[in-house]
């Protein structure tokens, strides 16, 4: 869930039965860890399976895409990251104001991949 739209999420649940367990927020997606600019374009080996374990381990199936603004600096990667596994994200339509949503169905890679994944990113200095 894009951190910079909360009524957003207020209204899914309010109106929509949305509970919070349901919602993962891309404050903690991988990009949180990673050092400011390191992006999936750059280095699709090491954020590939960082993002790949992230999906999977948080059940993820729909993911929403904001347009660009001052908290989407890692919707650029999201995009590239979509485009490069097509088979695992369908957009679902056309949103208002460049809003994407996709449904996700990212195969669960294996705990070594993971963990294999977890030591080669760089952290925050």
């Amino acid at each position: 869930m894009p951190g910079d739209e909360p009524t957003l999420l207020y209204v899914m649940a309010r109106d929509e039965g949305l509970r919070g367990y349901e919602v993962t927020s891309q404050f903690y997606d991988p990009f949180y860890y990673l050092p400011p600019g390191y992006t999936y374009a750059e280095h699709p080996d090491v954020v590939g399976p960082l993002l790949q374990c992230w999906l999977s381990g948080t059940h993820t199936r729909l993911l929403l895409i904001s347009p660009p603004g001052p908290l989407s600096g890692s919707v650029p990667s999201y995009k590239a990251y979509i485009g490069d596994h097509p088979e695992w994200f369908q957009d679902t339509g056309s949103l208002p104001n460049g809003w994407s949503l996709y449904a996700v169905g990212v195969p669960a890679p294996s705990a070594g991949a993971c963990a294999q994944a977890a030591r080669a990113a760089p952290s925050k200095s």
